[in-house]
């Protein structure tokens, strides 16, 4: 949607509090009564961008099927799902920034509500893990969000430009490939995976 685009070209330039619903009108290229007719002011149609982040960890398991087959050994698994965490963040991150703005409404409670259930998605694909359901599920849980922790910290950097995911990974490729090995390492030994995923 435009003006969710809009929005966070806005949040690559100035904080969520300074920007305002005339400038993401103009940004949008529409008039502000456009936007007032959609949304009753800029804290709903932030809500609605993080909405569409949280659609992106509902959809996660659908979208990228072959990604998760059954018959990938453990380590691939959570490789890849480290991996499409680490877009799903970079393409919101600007949004989940501004989201602590609105920690009052239930869209927080929703991102949680989504991170639990890739949680238990991703706990029952890892099948031939030795732990019970239960457990399993609380360490995928740890491993969601030491990972999303580590990624806020390592996209830091781009939350004030307006450099596209490509672009950074190529200019911070042995970094990121750093962080990916690290992530991935971290995610095996809580896991509890294989030797061979070191």
């Amino acid at each position: 949607m435009a003006l969710l685009t809009s929005l966070d070209r806005l949040l690559s330039r100035k904080p969520y509090p300074e920007v305002t619903v005339a400038e993401i009108a103009t940004e949008a290229g529409v008039t502000t009564g456009a936007i007032y007719r959609r949304f009753k002011n800029k804290r709903s149609l932030l809500i609605a961008a993080v909405a569409q982040g949280i659609q992106q960890f509902q959809t996660l398991a659908s979208v990228n099927q072959g990604g998760y087959a059954r018959a990938l050994p453990d380590h691939q698994l959570v490789m890849n799902l480290v991996q499409d965490l680490f877009g799903i963040m970079f393409d919101n991150f600007r949004i989940l920034k501004a989201a602590a703005f609105i920690r009052d409404d239930q869209s927080y409670e929703k991102i949680l509500a989504a991170r639990h259930s890739t949680a238990d998605w991703f706990a029952e694909t890892l099948q031939s893990s030795s732990y019970s359901d239960d457990i399993l599920k609380h360490k995928v849980v740890f491993v969601l969000r030491t990972a999303t922790a580590i990624y806020l910290d390592t996209l830091l950097p781009i939350t004030e430009t307006t450099i596209t995911r490509e672009e950074y990974l190529s200019k911070n490729k042995q970094p990121m490939d750093r962080l990916f090995i690290e992530l991935h390492q971290m995610s095996c030994r809580y896991l509890g995976l294989p030797d061979h995923c070191q």
